[in-house]
């Protein structure tokens, strides 16, 4: 599992356009709220956000083709800590001298990864399939 899912849609999509789409067709009942905005307060850009677990979230983001790196029009899901998972990796990072701190933090680290790979995942591919199917069925996806 990579964490990351495109969707290559016959038009591009600003996120605002992409906000209002899923804002007329996203199942909130089935699938979540979203929010827009930034994952966490380091976060370079905005995107539709996703819940995916307590420290997970997924985020969706268009880009348009011809912009760097982009020769299709796509939109890109893709897992990402939110700003708790984030906090939490920060201070798992630290440098202690402390032999059981250290273990500790292993412990937490390992934990949220599994969380990324296991959970969280599944939430990006479930979202990835429901957006795929609300695109296709409007006629943006061939």
């Amino acid at each position: 599992m990579k964490g990351l899912q495109y969707l290559y849609p016959n038009r591009s999509f600003t996120l605002d356009e992409l906000v209002e789409f899923m804002k007329i067709h996203w199942d909130t009942l089935h699938y979540n709220n979203f929010t827009v905005g930034k994952p966490t307060s380091l976060a370079a850009g905005q995107a539709v956000i996703l819940p995916a677990t307590a420290r997970h979230v997924v985020l969706v983001v268009p880009h348009s083709a011809g912009e760097l790196f982009n020769r299709k029009d796509k939109i890109i899901l893709s897992v990402t800590e939110n700003q708790e998972g984030f906090e939490e990796s920060l201070i798992s990072s630290l440098v202690t001298s402390n032999a059981l701190t250290g273990v500790w933090s292993i412990q937490k680290t390992m934990s949220i990864h599994k969380e990324r790979k296991g959970p969280a995942e599944e939430a990006l591919l479930r979202y990835t399939e429901h957006l795929r199917t609300l695109l296709k069925n409007e006629g943006y996806l061939d």
